[in-house]
């Protein structure tokens, strides 16, 4: 028998043999789908709309198109004030405005958005809503002119005088 390069296996010391070797392990496919979640803003007074909106995007961190999700809304004593269902956008956008009562306790909701039971997502993404009463601070501003009228060519001088009310 003549190798390759026309030299005999037996001259050079070389036995040609054919090794194998098998490795046996358990893989675990993850779906990686990930869900963004915002609000339109940082606090709310009850009695406002809360603006969520979540963006899913798939394991290949593509836009999750038409995929069924539950919004659950909990109040600060983990109580389920809302749960609805949901379907995301061709962008992968599922939203719903949170109308809250003037009654709603203060303090931190949990909005928790989960997909369908039939998908292999580990779990759901949720964003804390803070609830609290505030009021806006109040400003007066004044102008007040040197003169009542101006003829052509005069400079008008303005004294504008800002003040913070509270109390």
């Amino acid at each position: 028998m003549t190798g390759s390069r026309g030299i005999e296996p037996a001259a050079t010391g070389i036995v040609p043999a054919h090794a194998q070797a098998t490795i046996e392990t358990d893989l675990e496919a993850s779906d990686r789908t990930a869900i963004h979640i915002e609000t339109d803003k940082p606090l709310h007074k009850p009695g406002e709309t809360v603006h969520l909106r979540a963006l899913v995007f798939d394991d290949h961190r593509h836009a999750a198109a038409n995929i069924a999700l539950t919004l659950t809304i909990k109040d600060p004593e983990s109580k389920t004030l809302l749960e609805v269902p949901l379907t995301t956008t061709r962008f992968g956008i599922a939203f719903y405005d949170w109308k809250t009562t003037r009654q709603l306790a203060t303090g931190d909701c949990e909005a928790s958005f989960e997909l369908e039971s039939d998908s292999d997502n580990s779990g759901p993404a949720s964003n804390t809503i803070r609830i609290q009463r505030y009021e806006l601070p109040g400003f007066s501003v004044t102008a007040t002119m040197d003169h009542g009228y101006y003829l052509d060519g005069q400079t008008p001088t303005v004294r504008i005088h800002a003040g913070y009310l509270f109390g």
